[in-house]
């Protein structure tokens, strides 16, 4: 450990350091989204027969608490994170590596092998 980490005690940062600019744009991005995910959402539910309201609801719960996450997140030191750099690092690339070798198809996403018709072919049926 370096002589920075061992001075600095284990409280956490001050309120005073929070980017207001920052976040007032994170919850402008936020909404933007949310506005758009209900104007895309809204008219398919309602022929549906299903609450209009159900992706809007949703979406802003996500919004919100990836606020309040960000918050929460942005008090801790990020010094302090430098001894699990490398841990996520590795898991971040086993991973993808895993994705290559043991993914099949989720949710119309398909992984598709070195044949020729899955390069040149959007949708193929060998994938």
């Amino acid at each position: 450990m370096t002589d920075t980490l061992n001075t600095m005690s284990s409280r956490l940062r001050s309120k005073d350091r929070l980017d207001l600019g920052l976040a007032c744009g994170l919850i402008a991005l936020g909404v933007t989204g949310v506005i758009m995910i209900y104007s895309a959402t809204r008219q398919g539910l309602i022929n549906a027969g299903d609450n209009p309201h159900y992706y809007l609801e949703r979406q802003a719960f996500f919004v919100g608490l990836g606020v309040v996450v960000m918050y929460v997140v942005s008090l801790i030191d990020y010094r302090r994170l430098e001894i699990v750099t490398t841990p996520f690092y590795v898991c971040a690339l086993l991973g993808l590596v895993g994705v290559y070798f043991i993914g099949k198809s989720a949710l119309g996403a398909q992984r598709c092998t070195a044949s020729a018709s899955c390069r040149y072919s959007p949708v193929s049926s060998r994938c």
